[in-house]
C-alpha cells in the first residue's frame, strides 16, 4: 500500500490504477482477517 501511495503521489502510477490496486489490497486484507477469525471460532467450538 505504501508503494502504491508513493508511486501515485510521484506520478509514476496513474491515480486510477492506484485506486484499483489499493481497493484490491484492502479487500484481500479483509478476506484474510475474516478467514483468521473463522479459524479461531472453529477452534473455540472444538474446545467445548
Amino acid at each position: 500500500m505504501q508503494r502504491i501511495y508513493r508511486e501515485a503521489r510521484s506520478g509514476e502510477l496513474p491515480l486510477a490504477d492506484a485506486c484499483k490496486l489499493a481497493f484490491l489490497l484492502s479487500t484481500l486484507s479483509r478476506m484474510r482477517e475474516v478467514g483468521d477469525l473463522e479459524k479461531r471460532v472453529e477452534r473455540l467450538e472444538d474446545e467445548e
